[in-house]
């Protein structure tokens, strides 16, 4: 009983704490956002019915939508409002595509877990990075084209985790990867899509938008 008193005390104060982070980040004029730490950002495709903060697009045939965001320290994150995009967009910044160049320069390493064949060549990647943004890696095209392959495929079970997998898997490698899309889906904490998409579905927004 103490204990967990003593855990929901503990989360409540960590809940204070991100609001805070939060609210101070609102407080940012518009003319101080610093453009060097906002990055597009993978959410629900549920945004598109909702009066959005600010400019958002559907991508593809995908139950996911694209939006933007200025991640501050500790993933303070402040999305990108109608106002501060107009903002840019006067000053004659093309502020979708450096927002995009941060993404490419966040991403070098593209994934921070793998899983190896018995040759020891990656067959699934995992990105659960601590910018929380690993399903934004997806949008880079052919990030991972040359390790599993240009048909691989692509999963974001929850909101801050991606999977990128070859296309053939042996049955163990499948099991492998069913396991890890499953388990995020099901005991994350926020649940996206169990389902599978070719990885070229999440490249259009960039090759469309010329990033």
């Amino acid at each position: 009983m103490l204990k967990r008193w003593w855990q929901d005390r503990k989360e409540r104060r960590n809940e204070r704490q991100r609001l805070a982070l939060l609210e101070a980040a609102l407080e940012v004029p518009v003319e101080l956002r610093d453009l060097d730490h906002v990055h597009p950002i993978i959410l629900p495709g549920e945004i598109l019915d909702l009066d959005w903060v600010g400019p958002c697009i559907p991508i593809n045939e995908t139950p996911f939508a694209l939006a933007w965001a200025e991640v501050r320290d500790g993933n303070a994150w402040t999305y990108v409002s109608f106002a501060m995009a107009d903002w840019w967009n006067g000053k004659g910044l093309d502020w979708q595509r450096m927002a995009f160049q941060n993404l490419r320069n966040a991403s070098e390493l593209g994934a921070n877990g793998e899983k190896l064949d018995c040759e020891g060549r990656p067959f699934m990647k995992v990105m659960l990075q601590a910018d929380a943004f690993g399903p934004s890696r997806l949008l880079i095209p052919g990030l991972f084209q040359h390790e599993l392959g240009a048909a691989y495929q692509v999963a974001i079970p929850e909101r801050t985790c991606a999977v990128a997998h070859r296309s053939e898997l042996t049955v163990s490698e499948a099991s492998d990867v069913e396991g890890v899309i499953k388990g995020c889906f099901a005991h994350g904490t926020e649940p996206m899509s169990p389902e599978r998409f070719h990885a070229s579905t999440f490249w259009k927004p960039a090759i469309f938008g010329g990033w």
